[in-house]
């Protein structure tokens, strides 16, 4: 089925059949026979209509007759009077669509009068239009990562990067892929995550690995990296003050520029945050010089 408009449902191919559409509502049979095999129709369908489902709730089914039954709704319905907000997100549009899906129990000898059975024994039903555009940068930003992406930035980490780096080098991978259309796939989480997540995956593989880090460790890890920075004959101090810590660095290119009688004219400090696991900030003194 494809779509002839934004919004409009497009099904997976040869995963059903299409039994009912109405402005409001579209019915379908699907082959699924079990949760996990409607879990990959469903992830395949939200790639597919660039729409995230949550579930909004799960229905008790007698198990003889139903094996799984659950109502969806669109993301873009935070259901903020359920958990007590006053103040809704930027996601939060109120979108009036959802999709129930109901899989019924296959049996060998059944009285059943369900014609679609039982090759077709799962119910899905797509009711209410979604109010936002499904395509819109404003939308396509609040979509989950896909999860080749979340894999590709493991093996970025494995490879020694940090999560600024790891960004970096995937914007310039799809920079390279998409060319002209980069400014268009960079708006859509699933393919370009924020920094924020991939910060919050690179914290999360952490802790699964060595843990919660301490004070203790930290200090431990500045003060062995300081004293190879100083084997390498870099200028370098680490200071303490109670639980906080300041290290100070001169590389050679620093000293050097140091000479220059122009560079004592003006100096300004740049800072920046996020540089590392530790969450460190990092304040870099420069200065003007005949070399630029």
């Amino acid at each position: 089925m494809e779509a002839t408009e934004e919004n409009d449902l497009i099904i997976p191919k040869n995963s059903g059949i299409l039994v009912s559409k109405s402005n409001s509502t579209v019915l379908l049979r699907l082959r699924c026979k079990t949760k996990e095999e409607f879990q990959q129709w469903k992830e395949e369908c939200e790639k597919l209509n660039y729409v995230t489902y949550r579930v909004l709730r799960g229905i008790c089914c007698e198990a003889s007759k139903v094996l799984f039954k659950r109502l969806y709704r669109c993301q873009h319905n935070t259901v903020p009077d359920y958990h007590k907000v006053k103040k809704p997100t930027k996601k939060h549009t109120d979108c009036p669509h959802k999709m129930s899906v109901t899989i019924k129990v296959v049996v060998k000898k059944s009285r059943s009068t369900d014609k679609f059975m039982p090759e077709y024994p799962t119910v899905v039903k797509f009711s209410g239009a979604h109010n936002h555009r499904v395509k819109s940068a404003e939308s396509l930003k609040f979509r989950d990562v896909g999860p080749e992406v979340r894999l590709k930035f493991i093996e970025f980490f494995k490879a020694g990067n940090g999560p600024t780096h790891a960004l970096k080098l995937h914007k310039r991978d799809l920079m390279e892929q998409y060319d002209e259309d980069y400014e268009r796939v960079a708006c859509d989480a699933a393919r370009c995550p924020s920094l924020c997540w991939v910060q919050h995956l690179y914290t999360t593989l952490f802790k699964e690995k060595y843990g919660d880090f301490t004070k203790e460790m930290i200090l431990e890890s500045i003060v062995s990296r300081v004293e190879v920075l100083k084997s390498e004959g870099i200028k370098i101090t680490c200071s303490t003050l109670s639980d906080n810590f300041c290290i100070s660095m001169c590389t050679p290119i620093m000293e050097r520029v140091h000479t220059f009688e122009s560079s004592g004219s003006i100096c300004f400090i740049d800072s920046s945050g996020n540089a590392d696991r530790y969450n460190c900030r990092i304040f870099l003194i420069m200065t003007d010089s005949c070399v630029g």
